[in-house]
């Protein structure tokens, strides 16, 4: 019996730290990297009379779980990055594909290159050529936002604009 009483007063310490431990996390921000810039939310727009630079600000795309869908809130935005491919034909983008940690690591990189599809699906619908544009999935691989609960993984499931060279617009603190 001595045996049964340590083995339970150690899984008891075991769950006790467990705890501790979870109920100390924050909750997961996204951050920025020096690659791209995470967009909480888009700024909002009125086609016709928006600001091209804010637009062209949006670079970062978010989904809905298991979804490839684009919402109707990113289309000014992305219409605005097309306009700018279109009158710069030197311009490159690549198109980062990115999904949260849940699914296969096969699973996550076919999901990540679909959501990529998607952005460049509407840029092409907008008339930049193909040539302009290349599209890389990450799957899971590259998390905008570290941790295992939706306020981290909703921040994860995206597309990133990537601007290939020279920057397009100055960001605030002078980096690309």
């Amino acid at each position: 019996m001595p045996q049964f009483n340590s083995l339970k007063i150690l899984i008891t310490g075991v769950a006790m730290v467990a705890l501790v431990g979870c109920a100390s996390k924050k909750e997961a921000e996204p951050y920025d990297s020096p690659d791209y810039i995470v967009n909480e939310e888009p700024a909002e727009t009125n086609v016709g009379g928006e600001n091209t630079k804010e637009l062209l600000e949006q670079v970062t795309y978010y989904f809905e779980f298991d979804s490839s869908n684009l919402s109707d809130k990113y289309t000014a935005s992305l219409e605005a990055h097309a306009q700018y491919l279109i009158a710069h034909p030197d311009q490159h983008v690549r198109l980062e594909g990115n999904t949260d940690e849940r699914g296969s690591r096969e699973y996550n990189v076919a999901l990540g290159e679909r959501r990529a599809q998607s952005v460049a699906n509407v840029l092409y619908a907008e008339g930049v050529p193909g040539d302009q544009i290349s599209i890389v999935s990450y799957g899971a691989e590259r998390p905008a936002v570290e941790g295992h609960t939706e306020s981290a993984w909703k921040f994860n499931r995206r597309t990133v604009i990537v601007y290939e060279g020279v920057p397009i617009i100055p960001f605030p603190d002078g980096g690309t």
